[in-house]
C-alpha cells in the first residue's frame, strides 16, 4: 500500500489526550461548492481543517471548549478535508498548496483564500487568534477582490504587482494567465531590468509561457540572479518554477513541456549526477503517472528503481531512535534480517528472499549541472506547534525510511497499474523486500509483498504476507497500549485504536486473496 495514505502520525497521538476531553466539531457534510453557496447565503467566511486522512480528529482544533467551538460556528462554515487526492483528483491541499498538515484554510465565500495557518497546537488563544485575523484580512483587499477588479478590466501595471504579489504572500501559485498579461505590458526594455527579471522569476513562471520566455532575452542577466539571491531564495524560485510547469504539463497533457520541465530540475542539482538523474526521471514519473500512460511510466519506473535507488544499498542503515519510533515503525528495536518464520506467521513463504548483492549499479555519468541552480524537494510535514517540533512524513533526517518508503511506494504503483509484466513485478518484488530488509516491523511494506504477489498469482506467498502484515500491525498496537500504560497520562475515555482500521484493511484484503477475488 502507499506509505503516505497508511502512516500514523505520532503527533496525533500526542495531541490525542487533549481531544479526548474536548468537544466535536460539527463540520459541514456537503460539497465544497454548497459550503461556499451557504456562506454567502450565512454572509459567513469558510473555514477548512485540512488532514492526513479526512475525519481522522473530529475533535479538533484542541481544545474546543465552548467559546472557541461558538466563535468557529458563528463566523465560519467549517469543513473538513484530506490532504490526499482521490480518483484523480486535485485535492484542497493541491489547489491552496498545503504542504505541512494539518492545514488551516480561511477563507471567503467564493473560495478566496484569506489566511493559511499549520500545526497543531493545545493552546486555546492561538486560534482565537487565527479567528481574529482572518476576520481582520476579510475587510482588506483581499485576493477575491483582485481578482474581480481585474476581471473588469483593470491592467495598470501597478495594479497587476500588487495582485501578483498577493498570490506569493498567500504562498499559492500563481495565475500564470495573470502573470503572462503582466508581461505583455513590459516595454522591450524590461529584459534589461534586473528588478523587473527577479520579479518575474520570483513569481514561478511556466518554462513555455511569455514570461518565462522574457527572462531569456537577456541571459547573462537572468544568469546572475543565480549568484546574487540568497541560496534559499534560488530554491524557492526553481520550485516554483518547476511546479507550475509540471503542473500546466499535465493539465494540458504536453509531453514536451514535461521533459522540458525534468531537463530544467536536472539542472538545478550541483554537480551530483545521481540526483540530477533521480530529478529528471522522477519529474518523468509523476508526469506519466498524471495523465495515465502506463507504458512509459513503467518503463521509466523500473530504470529509476533499478538503477537509483537500489545503486545505494551499501550506503543505506537503518538509524537509531530514541523514545516512540518514527512514524509507521512500531517496534523499539531494529532488526536486519526479513521475517519469514512460520510458527510466528502461520505459514512459510516459499519464495527465498532475494540476493540484493547481486543487483546492477548505475554507471556513472558526467552529467553537466549549473553550480548555482539548487533545487531541494518539498516535503509535507505534521507541526507540533505547542513544543516546537517538527516531524516529517517523509524525514530527510532519517534517510533509510525515506529511501525504504520510495521503494515500497514504487512498488505499489506497480501494483495499482494492475501491470502483468514478469519482469516489472519481479523488480518490484525485490525493492519492497529491500524495504522490509530495513524495517522489517513496517506492516505496510507486508501489505504491498502480498499484492505484488497475487498479481504474480503466487497465492501461497500473497496469504502468508498478507497475515505477516495482520500480524505485525497487531505489534504495534500492543507497543503503542504498554507505552500508553506505563505512562502519567490516564484518558477520561480510551484512545482511538489507529490500528484497528489499518488492521481490518489488511483482513479484508486476505480474505479476498484467499477467494482469488482482489
Amino acid at each position: 500500500m502507499n506509505i503516505l495514505k497508511r502512516l500514523f502520525i505520532l503527533s496525533v497521538l500526542l495531541v490525542s489526550a487533549t481531544m479526548l476531553n474536548a468537544q466535536k466539531m460539527p463540520y459541514f457534510s456537503g460539497t465544497f461548492e454548497d459550503a461556499k453557496a451557504e456562506a454567502k447565503k450565512l454572509h459567513k467566511l469558510i473555514y477548512v481543517l485540512v488532514e492526513v486522512n479526512q475525519g481522522s480528529n473530529a475533535y479538533y482544533p484542541v481544545p474546543l471548549d465552548d467559546e472557541l467551538l461558538k466563535r468557529y460556528q458563528s463566523a465560519f462554515i467549517c469543513l473538513n478535508r484530506t490532504a490526499v487526492p482521490s480518483n484523480g483528483a486535485d485535492s484542497i491541499s493541491q489547489k491552496y498548496n498545503v504542504t505541512t498538515l494539518p492545514g488551516h484554510l480561511f477563507l471567503d465565500s467564493e473560495g478566496g483564500l484569506i489566511l493559511k495557518t499549520t500545526g497543531y497546537d493545545s493552546r486555546k488563544d492561538r486560534y482565537m487568534k487565527d479567528i481574529d485575523r482572518a476576520l481582520q484580512l476579510s475587510k482588506t483587499k483581499t485576493l477575491t477582490k483582485y481578482t474581480q477588479e481585474y476581471q473588469k478590466g483593470n491592467r495598470n501595471t501597478e495594479f497587476m504587482q500588487r495582485y501578483l504579489l498577493k498570490y506569493d504572500e498567500l504562498d499559492l501559485p500563481v495565475n500564470q494567465d495573470v502573470l503572462d498579461a503582466y508581461a505583455r505590458l513590459l516595454p522591450v526594455s524590461a529584459a534589461d531590468n534586473y528588478q523587473t527579471i527577479v520579479f518575474i522569476m520570483k513569481l514561478g513562471p511556466v518554462l513555455s509561457s511569455t514570461a518565462y520566455k522574457i527572462t531569456r532575452i537577456n541571459l547573462k542577466l537572468t544568469d546572475s540572479l543565480y549568484k546574487t539571491l540568497p541560496y534559499p531564495e534560488r530554491v524557492k524560485m526553481n520550485n516554483k518554477i518547476i511546479n507550475a510547469s509540471m503542473a500546466a504539463a499535465k493539465k494540458t497533457k504536453n509531453e514536451a513541456l514535461a521533459m522540458q520541465t525534468a531537463s530544467f530540475t536536472q539542472s538545478t542539482w550541483n554537480n551530483d549526477w545521481q540526483k540530477s538523474y533521480a530529478a529528471n526521471m522522477s519529474r518523468l514519473m509523476e508526469y506519466y503517472y498524471a495523465v495515465k500512460d502506463t507504458t512509459k511510466y513503467l518503463r521509466n519506473a523500473s530504470s529509476y528503481y533499478q538503477q537509483y535507488y537500489l545503486a545505494q544499498r551499501d550506503s543505506i542503515h537503518v538509524p537509531q531512535t530514541n523514545g516512540f519510533p518514527p512514524t509507521g515503525q512500531h517496534t523499539t528495536t531494529r532488526k536486519t534480517t526479513v521475517i519469514t518464520d512460520s510458527a510466528k506467521f502461520g505459514a512459510t513463504v516459499k519464495d527465498p528472499v532475494p540476493d540484493l548483492s547481486s543487483m546492477p549499479s548505475m554507471s556513472a555519468k558526467a552529467i553537466r549541472a549549473d553550480s548555482a541552480r539548487i533545487v531541494t524537494k518539498s516535503i509535507t510535514r505534521v507541526v507540533m506547534l505547542e513544543s516546537g517540533t517538527t516531524t516529517p512524513l517523509v524525514s530527510s533526517g532519517r534517510k533509510a525510511m525515506e529511501y525504504a518508503m520510495n521503494l515500497n511506494n514504487g512498488a505499489w504503483a506497480f501494483y495499482t497499474m494492475r501491470t502483468t509484466n514478469a519482469s516489472y513485478l519481479s523488480q518490484a518484488v525485490i525493492w519492497v523486500w529491500r524495504a522490509i530488509e530495513l524495517f522489517p516491523d513496517n506492516s505496510a511494506f507486508y501489505d504491498t509483498l502480498a499484492h505484488l504477489y497475487y498479481l504474480q498469482k503466487k497465492y501461497g506467498e500473497a496469504t502468508a504476507m498478507q497475515q505477516n502484515a495482520i500480524d505485525v500491525e497487531k505489534q504495534a498496537a500492543k507497543i503503542r497500549a504498554e507505552m500508553m500504560a506505563k505512562s502519567n497520562f490516564k484518558p477520561s475515555k480510551p484512545l482511538p485504536d489507529y490500528s484497528q482500521k489499518q488492521i481490518e484493511t489488511y483482513t479484508t484484503a486476505l480474505e479476498k486473496m484467499k477467494q482469488r477475488k482482489l
